[in-house]
């Protein structure tokens, strides 16, 4: 079910389907959980992924997606792929995997769940915002879900997939639109340290035309999300004001960091670490524009780029079974507005953390 939410909260974002886009995702990542560090291997062993989770917790990765969404239904010969630049280090070629529509005459299989879509689920959230040691005048603000926009229910579903543990799909089921993405497998392929964006892209299809996109040198992943408060070597107490810290990224744009937490099968608790909340923002955090990050950050939505510190109140999390921060840094990117498909490429910093909760502690 998890699943099938979460590729719900998908079909509910993406670029209009009258032009073609294409969007190269630079992603720098990190998982940390409190109390937990993994040990040091000797050279050449590796412990297995653990379900649910994109890489091991405690070391940085890198990780490049390719999206090219095109109007239509590409026919049954297309093929896509990405010359990238060399200092990438994944070779000369990348073949994107085709996704068709859901429906129709040559309707290629999505990884949607054959059942089809199921019903939301009916949760009561609650919503704080701003830094501060004590719970502000006026929160919480207390909502159903069915009662919220469409961008915020396909956040909300998001967050709520993952606070349940649940991994999320990366397919597009739009009836109207076919998307053709890299990675193809069920995992992020992993990027080198060494690894460089700097270079040409170029896009060859069939179906959606070529296109090049070339990235200066300038820009490059970014660094990790460096957390020095609380100290996640044990977890945080829960019953008190929670204070993050965290290293200057100095090409960042602007900063989105919450905390959110499950409270028994049907309430959602949330904290954002912006000045600003407004029930009526549609907002997706996974690789917003540059311009529209600005905005967020103007608005004071998102904190400044160079903003290193927040507050959560004392005793919002208290009593909770999962409790998780969530850190976004958007940093530089380029696009072409010339041609067809649109290109663009973003890059992003992220830290997922574990800070306890009831699931924690019976794990103990």
């Amino acid at each position: 079910m998890f699943a099938t939410l979460a590729v719900a909260a998908l079909a509910l974002q993406g670029p209009p389907a009258e032009s073609a886009h294409l969007g190269y995702f630079a992603e720098t990542s990190l998982t940390r959980i409190a109390g937990f560090e993994m040990p040091e291997l000797p050279p050449g062993m590796e412990i297995p992924e653990m379900p649910g989770m994109a890489f091991l917790p405690g070391k940085p990765q890198r990780s490049l997606e390719i999206r090219l969404w095109s109007p239509g239904v590409a026919p049954k010969d297309a093929f896509a792929f990405v010359a990238p630049p060399a200092g990438l280090g994944q070779g000369p070629r990348l073949d994107l995997r085709i996704v068709r529509p859901s429906k129709g005459e040559d309707a290629e299989a999505t990884d949607t769940d054959a059942a089809g879509p199921q019903k939301p689920p009916d949760l009561t959230i609650k919503i704080y915002w701003g830094s501060s040691a004590k719970v502000r005048e006026g929160q919480p603000k207390v909502f159903r879900f069915k009662d919220l926009g469409l961008g915020q229910q396909a956040g909300l579903l998001r967050q709520w997939a993952q606070a349940q543990m649940a991994k999320g799909a990366s397919s597009w089921g739009r009836p109207d639109a076919t998307l053709a993405h890299w990675p193809t497998g069920d995992k992020p392929v992993r990027i080198a340290p060494s690894a460089k964006l700097a270079g040409t892209f170029r896009l060859e299809t069939n179906y959606a035309g070529q296109v090049d996109l070339e990235v200066p040198k300038e820009l490059d992943f970014l660094a990790p999300i460096d957390l020095g408060s609380p100290d996640l070597s044990d977890k945080p107490d829960l019953t008190k004001a929670i204070e993050l810290r965290w290293k200057p990224i100095p090409t960042l744009l602007g900063t989105h960091a919450m905390v959110f937490a499950m409270q028994g099968t049907n309430t959602l608790v949330l904290w954002y670490a912006g000045e600003a909340w407004d029930e009526k923002t549609d907002a997706d955090w996974d690789f917003l524009q540059m311009a529209e990050v600005r905005r967020l950050v103007e608005q004071k939505v998102l904190l400044k780029g160079d903003a290193t510190s927040a507050t959560v109140p004392e005793g919002i999390f208290q009593g909770t079974d999962f409790v998780m921060l969530r850190m976004t840094g958007y940093g530089p990117g380029v696009a072409r507005a010339d041609v067809q498909p649109v290109p663009r490429l973003q890059t992003k910093t992220t830290l997922t953390a574990i800070l306890g909760g009831k699931v924690l502690d019976d794990m103990e």
